[in-house]
């Protein structure tokens, strides 16, 4: 697969912007991640890239009075495409209209993907941990993300065959990270480590790689 990621944190109220989705690509993945000093975060609404909705893939929230956190996953089957495709979505907090206070968005454009919706998914919740474990069930060469987001600037470090994919921190208050790896396995752990011990939510999806044809050459010579 060819996958390619970039990072948005966005000021509160802010959830709509453009993205790069060339031609040939099978999946669209968007990945929210949250941070609110007031309220627990609501699940988006009216997501969609290029006007379409987007599925609902996982979600995971984590908090008490003063910190909440949040992590989730939408996805677009054969998205739209174009230099400059239109992501837009409203993230609030919980039966308010107010706006999480600190939103990221790190999205995921795959080229090889299967045009079918995710094969697994996995959420934890972090206590007090430096510790990350997400477990998938894959077969070879799926593709696989993983999203975490605490209340503390911290180091996130990804576990063997991983690739950080968007990072975003502000100090003392969040750090959200996304990463992916490609399965060569039954069972993909996507591990990794905080700098200091935190808790928050995590969540995991494995995609499926797509079936590329290969041509055969038919034609024959005489001796």
């Amino acid at each position: 697969p060819i996958i390619t990621s970039a990072a948005n944190h966005l000021a509160a109220g802010s959830g709509t912007f453009n993205v790069n989705i060339p031609t040939g690509t099978d999946m669209f993945v968007m990945c929210t991640l949250g941070f609110d000093a007031g309220k627990a975060i609501d699940d988006l609404n009216a997501i969609t890239i290029g006007g379409i909705t987007m599925s609902q893939g996982t979600s995971n929230a984590e908090g008490s009075t003063g910190r909440y956190n949040w992590t989730s996953m939408h996805y677009r089957i054969s998205p739209p495409t174009g230099a400059t495709v239109a992501f837009s979505a409203t993230f609030n907090v919980h039966d308010d209209t107010s706006y999480v206070d600190e939103p990221t968005f790190i999205y995921f454009v795959i080229q090889g993907a299967a045009l079918a919706g995710y094969t697994d998914s996995d959420t934890t919740d972090l206590s007090s941990t430096t510790s990350l474990s997400n477990q998938l069930d894959t077969a070879i060469g799926d593709i696989c993300i993983r999203i975490v987001a605490v209340n503390d600037d911290v180091t996130v470090t990804v576990g063997d065959d991983q690739i950080t994919a968007g990072t975003a921190s502000a100090s003392n208050t969040f750090t959200h990270n996304a990463s992916h790896q490609i399965a060569t396995g039954v069972s993909t752990t996507m591990g990794g480590s905080l700098s200091e011990a935190e808790s928050g939510p995590t969540a995991a999806l494995a995609f499926a790689k797509g079936t590329a044809s290969i041509p055969i050459d038919m034609t024959s010579s005489g001796g």
